[in-house]
């Protein structure tokens, strides 16, 4: 293999509109090609690394809030890893995101799969705000019987359970403007900045979204998003709760509401992903119990790293 050094004839941009990049040429993987495809399209800023006409590295960022920048994907061909490639499109993204307002960027990734981009990350400044458990969950007729199943027993009683405590439950599009304005407010302060379920960046699903109040206020919510590029799969692109009400049932409610309303339209929806935080002890037991892991699908373990200007 011809060593390279960056230094001398490497180069860093932004794609440029509708340019389409061969990437599997390049030995590029999936999830690679699949952003460099929609980056055009939805609007994602991509930042091609190249040498000598041939793209060696890309990175995809994206918004999420005002004020919250987001790194989608990394990705350094074999031939150029270990080479500080990869530090170089984490810095020009970086100063791109505080060029625009930024006040902080966070990404997540499978740490296992990616002991290098954890290093790369942690010696930038990032630091690790938590960890979860991703879910991607696939729907047929059986599956989606079992839930419906589930949510007439466990899913009633914890209904019940919450109402009795004086909580309530409202989708998005059945929420007032008063209580979204007062969720909208909070964000940054009670929830992070990077949780945003008001981001103009993702389409949120307001049926299938879901917001927790008590005593007229705000104390948790799940927004579930589409995915770009993708026509029958959707993603739950945020969900919190404020801390004094964790491990009340709060993030549980909300997400057996969004999963039964993706039940109830199975011409719209096959699948579905979401992320579980692995300290919410109490969600991740009941995962375990309740039938949200489907047949066909798959849980990895994934953390996120968070970086402050």
């Amino acid at each position: 293999m011809r060593m390279k050094n960056i230094s001398q004839t490497t180069t860093i941009r932004k794609l440029a509109a509708n340019e389409n990049l061969p990437l599997v040429k390049y030995g590029f993987d999936k999830l690679a090609v699949y952003y460099g495809g929609i980056a055009a399209e939805f609007g994602y800023k991509i930042f091609i690394a190249e040498d000598e006409g041939q793209v060696a590295g890309i990175l995809v960022a994206d918004k999420m809030g005002e004020q919250t920048g987001l790194i989608k994907y990394i990705f350094v061909t074999a031939e150029w890893r270990n080479k500080g490639l990869g530090r170089s499109l984490l810095q020009k993204a970086l100063a791109a995101f505080w060029q625009s307002g930024s006040q902080s960027v966070c990404l997540e990734f499978t740490v296992a799969k990616a002991r290098g981009l954890q290093e790369l990350v942690c010696s930038e400044g990032f630091s690790v705000i938590k960890e979860s458990f991703s879910v991607i969950n696939t729907s047929n007729y059986e599956n989606r019987a079992l839930f419906r199943h589930y949510m007439e027993t466990a899913g009633c009683k914890l209904e019940k359970f919450m109402l009795k405590r004086d909580f309530t439950i409202k989708a998005f599009n059945c929420a007032s403007e008063q209580e979204l304005a007062l969720l909208k407010q909070q964000i940054g302060s009670g929830y992070p900045q990077y949780l945003d379920p008001f981001t103009m960046e993702r389409e949120r699903i307001d049926e299938g979204s879901f917001l927790v109040l008590k005593n007229g206020a705000v104390v948790g919510y799940l927004a579930l998003g589409k995915i770009p590029g993708q026509t029958m799969a959707v993603e739950i692109s945020c969900r919190a709760c404020l801390k004094e009400y964790q491990n009340t049932g709060v993030g549980v409610w909300t997400l057996l509401k969004t999963l039964e309303y993706v039940v109830t339209v199975p011409q719209e929806i096959k699948k579905v992903i979401f992320n579980i935080d692995a300290a919410d002890k109490k969600l991740t037991n009941m995962l375990g119990k309740m039938p949200v892991a489907f047949p066909g699908s798959f849980i990895s373990k994934l953390t996120t790293f968070y970086l402050e200007r």
